[in-house]
Parts: C-alpha cells; structure tokens; sequence
C-alpha cells in the first residue's frame, strides 16, 4: 500500500469523516432522515383494521344530514346515552368544547352527567407553549390536578414545558387529556421530528407548574385498560411503564422530551369506522323501539374516538402516502401503538454518528487501496447493507439515523473516486507527452492499459533493437553548408520515424544522423512478433529512402545511403535515470551488439544486417543470406550473421493485427 502515493485521498476522506460529524446534526440532514423515514411507509401496505379501536366519524354524510359545523351539544349527549348501555372500555371526544352551547346551556350540564355516569369518556383540553399564549391562560382546576402522573423518576428537565393551558368548559372536566399535534412547519414542542411539519411523534406527557400531565392518546389507553394513575411510572428519558393487573408490563419508550415514535398502522382504512350519523340514526329507531340499523354490541369493551373526517377539517401532515389526514388519527395510531407494543426506538444520535464515521473510514479505505472493480463491489455492498438494515430494523422496532452514513459512504468513495480519475488522467497524459511522438497509437493504447510496466528501473524482457545509421555522413555534411543538412536530415528523420512507428516500434533516441528504435516495448502489443515487425521496418525504411532519393534527384540534391543493424535478447527496459530526468530505454549486453551489428552493413556492404538470434525467430517469414561469423566489440563467442533479402510472409498475429486496424481506422501497417 503506497500511503505517500495516496496522501490526498487518506486526507479527503478523513475530510468526509469530519464533515459527517459537523452536518450530521444539520436541518438539511435532519429533513432528509424524516423524508427516508416516511418512505418505509410509502411501500407498507394497511395493515388489517384494528380489533380494540373503533373511530366514529365526524364525516362529510354527516355534515350533510345533520347540518354545518359546530353541532348542537344534545348530538354528543344522544352519542354518550347511547353508549352507555353498550359499554365501551374508552371514549374519547376529539373535540375542544372551550365555549358553552349558546343554543340550549342546558345541554352542556347533560353532556357533563352522562360522562360522569359512564366514568370512561375522556374530552380534550389544549397545552399553549408559547409565552406569547399566556394572556389566554385560565386558572387550574382543581379537577386536573387530580389527573396527573404521580410516579416519576429521572430528570424531568427536558420534559416539555407549557406556558398556559385552554380548559374545556367546567361541565366537562371530569376526564381529560391534552389535545396538542404539531402542525405546521417550525410549530414543534421544542427540537423535535416535527421541525418540517410532518407528525410522526407525539409527546405522551407535558410538564405543567407542578406536574406531569398524560396525553389524549394515553388517557384513553389508560382507561381502555383499567389503569389508576398510580399504575403508570415515567423514567425519564427512557420509559413510560403501564402496569396491567395479571398482564406483563408495558414499556413504552420516548425520550428526553417525553416523545413517543408512532408506529402508523396507516390511514382510515386500517381503523374501523362508524359514521356519527349512522350511530344518531341507530339511537333514534331504539327510542321509537324499532331494530336498529346498527349491530351497537362491537361498541363493548372497544376504545372509541370520536373524531372529525371531514374534508378539510382538522387536518394535518402525517408520514403515510396521502399526506393530509385527519388529525384523529394521530392519537389512534399513537394507542393502537401502545395497545399492541409496537414500538419504534431511536438510535442515540452519538452512536448513529459514531458508526457513520467508521463506515465512512471503511469505504474510503476500500477506495484507496482497492482495484477499482471491488471498491466499486464494496461501495455497492455498502450502500445495499445500509438500506437493507435501516429498513430491517425499522420493521423491527428500531430507526437508525441512516442519513449521516449515506453521507460518508457516498462521500468518500465519489472523493477517491475523483482523485482517482484526475491522477488517472495526469497519468495518461504524462504518457502520451512521453510516448506520443515515438511509439504506434497501438502502442501507445496499450501503454495506456499497462502504465504499471513504466516504473522506474525498468525490467528485463525479451525484445529486438534497430539501429539505423547514415554512410559517410561526415564527409556529406563537409561538403554542405549547415542549413542544407539540418534540412535533408530532418526529412529523412522525419519519414524513418513515421515508418518505425506504423511498425509498431519504440523510437528511443536520435544521436546525430543515428536512430535507435525498440520492438515489443513498451507494452505488449507485439510481444510475439517484435523481430519480424523490426525487419518488416528496416526493408519498409530502404523503402522510403528509395522514394527519397527520387525526390531528392528532381530536386537537385545528392542522396545518401544507410545502414540497419537488428538483434534480439534479453535487455533492461524502462525509466532509467533520476527522478527529476529520465528517459525511456534499453541497456544491456544485446544492445551493444545491435549497435555493433549495424557498423558491419559497411564492411559487409549489405543495406541490412541482423543477428541469429533474430533470424531464428523470423527465418519462416523473410528471406536471408548467411554472411558468416564474426567478432563483435565486447563479445568473447562470434556472432553469426545475416543479411535480410525480402519478405516472404506474415506471422498469423501480425495478420490478424492488420485486419483489426483496417476496420478500426483505414489504415493498413
């Protein structure tokens, strides 16, 4: 693992990680947690209508047939007569009755007995947490105070705390709960998940001068099981514990605050309702002692709310598809929660941070140090694991702030990802500045695809030199001015390079009229058949001086002739030099032999010489004459010689490479 090499990368994404601990706490953070959570419930089906619960419903039929809202209070005393005799286990009226029925008074006293009689109805009342409420505060019945949570540990500190309080009228005191959901976006009882305006908690208790004052939604509950006052324990910040008679107890988690997370069930369709004109309508053929129209025996031993469900009336935001609900079924779900243990706890929001970060680590380590194809399988796994899990644990009771580790993960590995990219980049580059004016384009892509091979040192490999060298050349510039050999060189330079390139060769450097050419480096693109192409090369170069000297004869300049000398072995090739300069090359004992070789085309007097070592890998393909053993500087043994006539054939590869090129660009090699 180069660490120095991927300094940039470690720092990025430590950078992530610090990131995901300094925003993690963020509104924007917070929204997109909310906005993943409410998604769990997009793909939730209903689930089947709760068997304990019952809402009757203050509907649109309703509206229509017994006339505009408000309504007269004898309808909810006609409701409460009614079910009496059938003996509901809760009944809870949603409905704030702060203002004495101006109509007939009498019918609020009415009201107020029946509930007494039943015992079991719960109204509502309204908590105020603004200070800016308080001039609407009314004085504290001594009847509430009677109707608090007694048992508490922990710190209550961070309770929420109300300012004022709205009561109903005095009738209707004998059981209540408060009524409070958070409705719009920024109304929150404190820094709660309702910042954007969507309920998916509710605060089960609220800190009030002196006490600790139960919800609507747990009143009812409360009640539905038979439970006194002294039969629920608030630990703060952790529990509230309902203790059933013969029942095991039932741990209801909130936090700091006091909030319960409500496990939605779903909308209307998951509650069994009964239209509160259906039910008035029932009452009206008991008293004329016809059958009534309703089986009223479902309303034994249930929890009933009665609600408004008519369009438009108080509604809120709730996290389920249809968004814009009414409002009654926050404190349905919030019961049918507790009734059926149901509970989701949160993660602490350390721990949730904590993980992110080690996640965030991971990814960036399995980027950095990773082939790219399995950081990219990791990334995967990662993201598919923490989608798999959050919604996994979701069902199961637990929500894991998700969003933070989506940051790190994704984060980190886009981060070492670009790093990547751009040094990847520099890299192609750097070698297509080092490469492009002396190897193939062929070559070159596949320098591309193995950069590795270009470190510095180099590595030894078999592979052919080509030396090329002008005859006479000093005695030809003595003769000319500098001008015209600066000019007829350069041509003649410029037409051999364009020839050693379409061969697929390497050209490594110009020393004087010398050129100096590697066959099957760097890359692999010959790598079976680097001796051919280098002879295929030398004939194709007498080639192209031919056509220069035709050239140069309508021009009126003299020709020159060259000599080529080609061997093949095993040399160091690579970057060789210092770090700050270097060069592209071979070295090694058959290098010297090639230069070596190319010096006898002169007393040979043959255009092209090649060693045996050559000729052994290309005799199938080209035409030669042995011209003997002889010595060469720096060799004990005597190396046999050839000189090349023609060509006579193409190895299968070269073949098929030719074929692939004239499709891809045209061009034959």
């Amino acid at each position: 693992m180069n660490i120095m090499k991927n300094k940039i990368s470690i720092v990025l994404v430590i950078c992530v990680a610090v990131a995901v601990v300094l925003f993690s706490g963020g509104a924007f953070v917070k929204d997109m947690e909310f906005k993943l959570y409410d998604l769990s419930y997009v793909s939730r089906a209903h689930a089947e209508k709760s068997g304990d619960i019952i809402l009757v419903g203050i509907d649109d039929i309703s509206l229509n047939r017994l006339g505009k809202w408000p309504w007269p209070r004898d309808y909810f005393a006609t409701l409460l007569n009614l079910l009496y005799y059938f003996k509901p286990s809760a009944t809870g009226i949603d409905i704030l009755f702060t203002e004495p029925d101006l109509t007939a008074p009498e019918n609020d006293k009415v009201l107020g007995q029946l509930a007494s009689l039943m015992k079991s109805v719960c109204f509502g009342y309204y908590f105020r947490f603004s200070l800016r409420s308080v001039p609407d505060n009314q004085p504290l019945d001594p009847v509430i105070s009677g109707h608090r949570i007694t048992r508490v540990t922990g710190d209550i500190s961070g309770i929420i705390e109300a300012k004022s309080i709205t009561l109903p009228i005095e009738e209707l005191r004998s059981t209540m709960g408060y009524l409070n959901v958070p409705r719009g976006k920024g109304e929150t009882d404190g820094d709660g998940a309702n910042i954007d305006g969507v309920i998916r908690d509710l605060p089960l208790v609220v800190r009030y001068e002196d006490g600790i004052y139960p919800s609507f939604a747990l009143q009812l509950v409360r009640m539905h099981l038979g439970l006194s006052y002294d039969d629920i324990e608030l630990n703060a910040g952790r529990y509230i514990t309902l203790l059933p008679k013969n029942e095991p107890p039932i741990n209801i988690p909130v936090d700091s605050a006091g909030r319960m997370l409500i496990k939605y069930a779903g909308s209307l369709p998951s509650f069994k309702t009964i239209s509160f004109e259906e039910i008035l309508r029932a009452a009206r053929d008991l008293s004329e002692q016809r059958q009534a129209s309703l089986d009223l025996s479902m309303f034994k031993d249930k929890l009933l709310i009665v609600g408004l469900t008519a369009t438009g009336m108080d509604v809120g935001q709730l996290p389920l598809p249809e968004k814009m609900l009414p409002l009654c079924l926050v404190h349905m779900n919030a019961a049918r929660t507790i009734l059926e243990k149901n509970f989701i706890s949160r993660m602490p929001h350390k721990t949730a941070v904590a993980g992110a970060v080690l996640l965030t680590l991971a990814t960036g380590a399995v980027s950095v140090f990773g082939v790219p194809l399995l950081s990219l399988f990791l990334f995967v796994c990662f993201l598919s694991f923490l989608m798999w899990g959050y919604y996994w644990l979701l069902q199961n009771g637990l929500w894991v702030p998700v969003v933070p580790s989506l940051m790190g993960v994704i984060g980190s590995f886009v981060a070492v990802t670009a790093v990547k990219l751009i040094r990847e980049e520099k890299e192609k580059r750097w070698i297509k500045n080092m490469f492009g004016h002396y190897v193939s384009p062929n070559v070159l892509e596949d320098i591309l695809h193995n950069r590795n091979n270009l470190a510095l040192g180099g590595e030894n490999r078999e592979l052919t030199v080509l030396f090329s060298d002008i005859r006479s050349f000093t005695t030809y510039c003595e003769q000319r001015t500098p001008e015209e050999v600066v000019s007829i060189l350069n041509e003649y330079l410029d037409v051999m390079t364009d020839v050693i390139l379409e061969n697929g060769g390497t050209l490594d450097k110009y020393v004087g009229d010398e050129i100096m050419a590697i066959f099957g480096a760097p890359g692999n693109a010959y790598a079976d058949s680097h001796q051919y192409m280098a002879v295929k090369a030398a004939v194709s170069m007498l080639d192209a001086l031919s056509r220069l000297h035709e050239k140069w004869a309508f021009e009126g300049r003299e020709p020159f002739y060259i000599g080529i000398g080609i061997n093949t072995g095993i040399m160091k090739v690579g970057n060789m030099g210092s770090k700050r300069l270097f060069d592209y090359t071979v070295i090694g004992d058959e290098v010297n032999v090639g230069a070596r070789i190319e010096a006898l085309t002169r007393d040979y007097n043959v255009p092209i010489i090649i060693s045996e070592n050559t000729y052994r890998l290309v005799d199938k393909y080209v035409k030669c004459t042995k011209l003997g053993s002889t010595m060469v500087k720096g060799k004990k043994n005597p190396v046999t010689i050839y000189s090349v006539d023609e060509i006579t054939g193409i190895p299968p590869d070269i073949a098929e490479q030719i074929s692939k090129n004239k499709k891809k660009n045209g061009r034959k090699l």
